[in-house]
């Protein structure tokens, strides 16, 4: 069987609206290597498609890594130009810090905020 990857959609709008409404602080958890990183993506991808901008803070893949290994997988190039200029990869964790991340934030104006802390 040949599956187009991107006809597969991970997450609905509906899903999103339901489980991580705007203004709202969800916290996503595990252990490594279950796929926090992969959902985070999916996440982003399915919010930059439903035209929400995004910041994602990267703690351990600098950006990218993250678009060739981890966006890349999931959308082809041409989708994932499509997308892209909703998504703001922030890798530098040397600097991460609130106050940081207010500025950034105040900067983009995302309409999500994604945090990856897994090294």
């Amino acid at each position: 069987m040949n599956i187009n990857k991107t006809n597969i959609t991970m997450l609905t709008e509906i899903f999103i609206e339901k489980n991580f409404p705007k203004g709202k602080l969800t916290l996503v958890g595990g252990r490594p290597a279950i796929g926090i990183t992969s959902f985070a993506i999916s996440l982003t991808i399915s919010l930059a498609k439903f035209n929400k901008r995004c910041i994602y803070f990267s703690v351990g893949m600098e950006e990218q890594q993250l678009i060739e290994k981890r966006y890349k997988r999931q959308v082809d190039i041409e989708e994932y130009n499509a997308i892209a200029g909703n998504i703001t990869i922030d890798d530098t964790w040397e600097d991460l810090n609130t106050s940081y991340m207010r500025k950034q934030i105040e900067l983009y104006q995302p309409d999500y905020i994604i945090i990856i802390a897994v090294r």
